[in-house]
């Protein structure tokens, strides 16, 4: 049920119908650091030629910042708190929503 809000969370911020949902558990399976890693990436018609090259570049982003690399520049702090407040409390919405 929690992954299914948090799909349905991230598919109303990004508006788009569809997210795709991979796990890193290994270093084999792409993990760079010591923890598991679950990416929910909303998708839209068209963001990439053929589906699955969202891997490919998934795993380049992973390679280059485990490499030392900037994959993207870090986001300040403060963006990510609010980011975070914002995801809260659309959630906190759903949920009720739902009672």
């Amino acid at each position: 049920m929690v992954t299914i809000c948090r799909l349905q969370l991230m598919e109303r911020v990004h508006e788009t119908e569809s997210c795709t949902v991979t796990i890193q558990d290994g270093p084999d399976a792409g993990q760079t650091v010591k923890h598991l890693h679950c990416h929910i990436m909303p998708r839209k018609k068209g963001d990439f030629i053929e589906s699955d090259l969202i891997y490919l570049e998934l795993s380049k982003h992973d390679h280059l910042q485990a490499s030392g690399h900037p994959g993207k520049p870090a986001r300040a702090l403060q963006e990510m708190e609010h980011e975070a407040q914002m995801l809260r409390e659309i959630l906190k919405d759903m949920l009720k929503q739902r009672e």
